[in-house]
């Protein structure tokens, strides 16, 4: 009889306070489901009303998951470990990436190189957060305008020294390692077919803009800065003993017999050889 009386007298109450039980914590004289998130709060573990059950429960959507070690609300209405980046990426901008998704799931900076978008931090680290780069291909592989690690401050850049530059416009790197146009003829020389600087025409590399940039004898004149076909001696005088400009454009030893000494005469592809018959 007396345990009937204690039992009664539990069920009713006064205030919310009155009810200890998570499924029943509204106050209506006696203890009954919640229909609003106030009935919840004072539950720490639990603060939020899951009408349809009238019970206090930890979730209600992923939004109600603060922890980044359990972002996702389950079914059962907790909070649990991400299944999926976007879990994490939508409301956990430093940790967006999900680390092994499922039941070790946590939101982390990164899990590869290729999740630190950064030029300054461009290495995901055993800590699955973003650092400086140690080599190359940590920049490489993911930031292909700023594919080399100068790892002196442990920063992508574009260039570390001129051979990184790969365009004849700017084939200098820089002091702030950027490709940039260039000031000497060996920050071109590289480019076999414009080895030449020419700072008029805003530093590019180019083929020549003078003759004695064309170092062929069969494309001795340089015009509209590029090498070709000779139309006066004077084009071809650097090159001994083809100092002759042929009517082909090309700089030979002869023209006629003429040009020749020592009793050789010029044969048809402008070459002073020795005469093997009178006739």
């Amino acid at each position: 009889m007396m345990a009937s009386i204690a039992s009664e007298a539990w069920a009713f109450c006064i205030t919310d306070s009155n009810c200890p039980s998570p499924s029943e914590p509204w106050c209506l004289g006696i203890c009954v489901g919640c229909t609003l998130n106030s009935h919840c709060t004072r539950f720490t573990a639990t603060p939020l009303c899951h009408v349809a059950t009238g019970i206090c429960v930890q979730c209600l959507s992923d939004s109600n998951c603060l922890s980044t070690a359990a972002v996702k609300c389950s079914a059962a209405n907790t909070c649990v470990p991400c299944t999926d980046s976007s879990q994490c990426s939508s409301r956990f901008p430093l940790t967006p990436i999900c680390k092994s998704p499922g039941p070790a799931g946590t939101c982390v900076e990164c899990v590869t190189d290729a999740d630190c978008s950064t030029a300054t931090k461009a290495k995901c680290s055993t800590a699955n957060t973003c650092v400086p780069c140690t080599e190359n291909i940590q920049c490489s592989n993911h930031l292909p305008e700023t594919p080399y690690c100068k790892t002196s401050n442990g920063k992508c850049v574009e260039c570390l020294d001129h051979e990184n530059c790969p365009s004849i416009e700017t084939s200098r790197c820089s002091s702030s390692n950027t490709c940039t146009t260039c000031l000497l003829d060996s920050q071109c020389e590289r480019f076999p077919t414009t080895p030449i600087c020419y700072i008029n025409m805003g530093g590019k590399c180019i083929p020549c803009y003078s003759d004695s940039h064309c170092p062929s004898p069969t494309a001795p004149k340089c015009e509209n800065y590029t090498c070709g076909a000779c139309t006066t001696n004077s084009q071809c005088s650097r090159f001994n003993p083809k100092k002759k400009c042929s009517s082909s454009g090309k700089c030979v030893e002869c023209l006629t017999n003429d040009d020749c000494t020592g009793g050789k005469i010029c044969s048809g592809s402008g070459i002073c050889s020795i005469c093997l018959s009178s006739s």
